[in-house]
């Protein structure tokens, strides 16, 4: 979990920011808990927290959340690519876990 600041102007009403902290990160974007509604397509300001790094987003998806009352689940994506907001290494698209290195079978010598 990493904490973030999020926030947007609306259409209607005014501008909101909210602290929260994010459920999944991956090189693409986050999902988030929000108190304050948003919607699919919403333009919003993302800010690393811990690094103070801060990157524009888009939403990608909304549901109700069905574990915490009053909160949604917000997919958002990074409108720019940017893999290493978090500060994670993540594996590129073509890695093969099976191709992972694996310590060497010991070699059995027969008596």
């Amino acid at each position: 979990m990493v904490p973030v600041s999020v926030s947007a102007n609306r259409e209607q009403g005014n501008p909101f920011s909210e602290s929260t902290t994010t459920l999944i990160v991956n090189a693409t974007g986050a999902l988030v808990y929000l108190t304050t509604a948003v919607s699919e397509g919403q333009k919003l300001q993302m800010i690393n927290s811990i690094t103070g790094q801060g990157i524009l987003c888009t939403v990608a998806n909304v549901t109700k959340s069905g574990q915490e009352k009053e909160k949604w689940e917000v997919g958002i994506a990074f409108a720019e690519l940017k893999p290493r907001f978090w500060g994670i290494s993540f594996p590129p698209d073509d890695w093969d876990s099976a191709n992972r290195k694996r310590p060497p079978e010991p070699s059995i010598r027969p008596n």
